[in-house]
């Protein structure tokens, strides 16, 4: 299964409850893309992915609209959009920046990256969900899309 949707949208909340319903490993391709220096070589994001695809079951969960998610979309069961409202995702963003801080394991410390990242994420959120409309139309089929917590709960039961 893969589960996409903005920062904020709920995918590692969702991912986690189905890892946990499927007893399937869960996989945020956050982890994937990035390592501590930034963003990692094409071939070893890839490789990463091919051993994502090669297990008999699994989750992963991003923002990304890329090319190389094509494959997991192919291989995915089912794919989750969680296309939430902005202000939604924005309020999430904050409440989980603000505990990150005060247990102090926040892995974007700083209330100025915060607020950067929030006027990304709004400025960049309609040409997000039109990059993922069109990254999801092949896979209509096998697509659900959760506009609210109340769609989300429908699709877990």
């Amino acid at each position: 299964m893969h589960v996409v949707g903005p920062p904020g949208s709920g995918k590692t909340t969702l991912a986690g409850e189905i890892s946990d319903i499927g007893d399937v490993p869960a996989h945020d391709l956050d982890w994937i893309v990035y390592d501590a220096t930034g963003e990692r070589p094409r071939a070893e994001l890839l490789a990463s992915i091919g051993e994502i695809r090669n297990h008999d079951g699994w989750v992963t969960e991003g923002a990304y609209a890329e090319d190389w998610v094509a494959a997991l979309l192919e291989d995915a069961d089912a794919i989750v959009w969680l296309d939430v409202p902005w202000r939604v995702c924005a309020f999430r963003m904050v409440r989980r920046h603000v505990r990150a801080e005060l247990a102090r394991n926040n892995r974007h410390p700083g209330w100025r990256k915060l607020f950067r990242f929030l006027r990304y994420t709004r400025r960049s959120a309609a040409d997000h969900r039109a990059r993922t409309r069109a990254m999801m139309a092949p896979y209509a089929a096998k697509a659900v899309r959760c506009r609210a917590a109340s769609d989300v709960a429908r699709f877990v039961e």
